[in-house]
């Protein structure tokens, strides 16, 4: 009984650091081929964001939006696979409130689009806003 407590307390603990640990597999500008984004509309301007994850053994398992004051974050969640040739494609369309003033890409928010230039040109190295 003592044996099974131990594994079952180290289980839960390995659990509960797991979600206390950052979110690694995010997909950054720099790990995607051919990314690309589009404006697709213009009131309310829309965004297409697309590409291509150059990971082995990862796929896309979620994409999501997180709004921070005027600016919108996209964050492509990869996840494990078995599969050597799985892959993360992916293509997003993204609705642009008119309170927005810009999207960012990534952990690194890579700015992909602002409303005075609009789309912008990405470029591996481009600095992140902070």
């Amino acid at each position: 009984m003592k044996v099974r407590t131990i594994g079952v307390a180290a289980i839960l603990l390995a659990v509960g650091i797991g979600l206390l640990l950052p979110e690694t597999n995010i997909l950054e500008v720099q790990d995607t081929v051919k990314f690309k984004v589009e404006q697709i509309g213009t009131f309310p301007v829309k965004l297409k964001l697309s590409g291509l994850g150059s990971k082995k053994f990862l796929s896309v398992k979620k994409i999501s939006e997180e709004r921070s004051g005027n600016s919108i974050q996209v964050l492509v969640r990869l996840k494990s696979t078995e599969d050597e040739g799985a892959h993360g494609d992916f293509d997003y369309t993204c609705s642009v409130p008119n309170d927005i003033n810009s999207v960012t890409f990534g952990k690194d928010k890579i700015v992909v689009w602002d409303r005075e230039k609009g789309v912008r040109p990405i470029a591996i190295g481009f600095s992140p806003i902070k």
